[in-house]
C-alpha cells in the first residue's frame, strides 16, 4: 500500500534540482510544493529514500524525510498542490 512522505532536501554543492528530481522519479508520483520541499507517493520506507538520496547531500547538505498521516491535514496551498494531494489523500472523517 502506498504512503505519502515529506522530503526536504538541500543537496550538496554541485547537485542540481534536476538531479534530485531524477532520483525522485523512482517513486510512482511526487510533487514539489516549495523550494527544496517535496511530497512523494511510494511503497518504500523513509529509510529506503534516505539511502537513495543520501549521495546527493553528503557531506555538506541536509535531508529530512517523514511519513504523512494522509487522513489528517489542513492548510493553505496553491490549487495545483491541493488537487494532487487530495487525489492521493482523500479526506477521512476526523
Amino acid at each position: 500500500m502506498s504512503a505519502l512522505y515529506h522530503v526536504f532536501i538541500l543537496p550538496k554543492e554541485g547537485v542540481t534540482r534536476e538531479a534530485v528530481e531524477t532520483a525522485l522519479n523512482a517513486a510512482p508520483d511526487w510533487v514539489r510544493y516549495y523550494h527544496k520541499c517535496y511530497v512523494i507517493e511510494t511503497d518504500q520506507t523513509a529509510e529506503y529514500w534516505f539511502e537513495k538520496l543520501k549521495s546527493l547531500v553528503e557531506p555538506s547538505g541536509h535531508l529530512f524525510i517523514c511519513k504523512f498521516d494522509k487522513t489528517h491535514y489542513h492548510g493553505r496551498m496553491e490549487k495545483a498542490f491541493w488537487e494532487w494531494y487530495q487525489a492521493k489523500a482523500p479526506r477521512a472523517n476526523d
